[in-house]
């Protein structure tokens, strides 16, 4: 019996790479196609994940937890008209500044990516900015933080 059962073990194996039948890799191995092809997409979520806590912390301005200042890097700045206009301190108290009714949304798109650098068009929806503006945000892929907001 333990034979037999062997035997339909084997012959099942065997069939399975005759007939071109490949397990699925595991999600533990790392999918080296996808490093290649799927780099525009993870640099996207990348970029979306930050900016959806920048838009929660920022409209959660007045709790004790919305840490606005920890997704921006040391040397943060907003430029504008090609001058640095705020610094991070500067910027992260005018966002824990503004009222509270105050919605402030903003909306990343067009994202680029190099090796060491992540940016994308970006788009802010609230009453302070004339209702749009547009920004290029430029991130840091390793810290995970916002290195500036350059307006267009």
């Amino acid at each position: 019996m333990l034979l037999r059962a062997l035997f339909l073990f084997v012959l099942a194996v065997r069939l399975n790479e005759v007939g071109g039948i490949k397990p699925e890799p595991s999600a533990a191995y790392e999918n080296k196609a996808c490093s290649r092809i799927c780099q525009e997409s993870s640099a996207a979520l990348h970029a979306q994940i930050i900016i959806d806590r920048l838009n929660t912390r920022i409209n959660q301005r007045k709790d004790e937890e919305a840490d606005i200042g920890g997704l921006f890097s040391k040397g943060f700045e907003y430029v504008v008209s090609g001058q640095t206009k705020m610094n991070k301190e500067e910027f992260v108290k005018y966002l824990s500044e503004l009222p509270k009714e105050q919605f402030v949304f903003i909306k990343c798109n067009d994202v680029k990516h190099t090796i060491d650098s992540i940016s994308c068009n970006s788009t802010i929806y609230g009453p302070n900015y004339g209702n749009v503006s547009t920004v290029r945000i430029s991130f840091d892929p390793v810290l995970k933080q916002i290195l500036g907001f350059h307006e267009k």
